[in-house]
């Protein structure tokens, strides 16, 4: 037995850094946010008087936007820094939330939609390659661990909070609470 408990490893303890908690928070932030709109998007363009196929084409086009600056959000992240992209991010976020809280119609959901995809990309995505950046290899484990658990926090939080104020004051006011 003790030759056994000799032959496995301790588990090493590994640092890290307190910009992940940082990353982490922003992460969490912001799929609170995303979040907020999965339950109550639909039933807001539906409120408009949209037909699910428009409401269809309108969720498909916050993932073709992110398909298409996936690459150069990226590039223009090494360029100017992950920071400012994440915040711009964060900003565009905030902006489409409010865009579709306040739309009476198709164009404003259009914008919101595709602000979301933006929005996606340069918080999560690039949020991933900061994390890189501030995490030596025998950490990132750990850390995109920690990462990925505040997406799930974030994104389980949302739809409770979005869910809870439409029923409460509206779709429209869950956007707004979310932007």
């Amino acid at each position: 037995m003790a030759r056994l408990a000799a032959a496995v490893p301790l588990v090493r303890r590994v640092r890290i850094p307190a910009e992940v908690a940082a990353i982490c928070l922003v992460v969490v932030l912001a799929d609170i946010v995303f979040g907020i709109s999965a339950p109550t998007f639909s039933l807001h363009a539906v409120s408009l008087q949209l037909d699910l196929e428009v409401v269809g084409w309108l969720r498909a086009s916050s993932g073709v936007v992110s398909l298409c600056l996936a690459l150069p959000t990226g590039l223009l992240s090494d360029r100017i820094g992950r920071r400012p992209v994440i915040v711009g991010g964060l900003f565009a976020f905030a902006l489409g939330m409010f865009c579709v809280g306040v739309a009476n119609g198709l164009p404003l959901l259009f914008v919101g939609s595709l602000l979301f995809g933006v929005a996606g990309v340069a918080t999560f995505q690039i949020g991933v390659a900061l994390l890189g950046d501030v995490t030596a290899p025998g950490q990132r484990a750990l850390a995109f661990g920690l990462y990925t658990t505040a997406m799930g926090v974030g994104f389980t939080i949302g739809p409770i909070v979005g869910g809870q104020v439409a029923e409460r004051a509206g779709t429209s006011v869950a956007f707004i609470v979310g932007a």
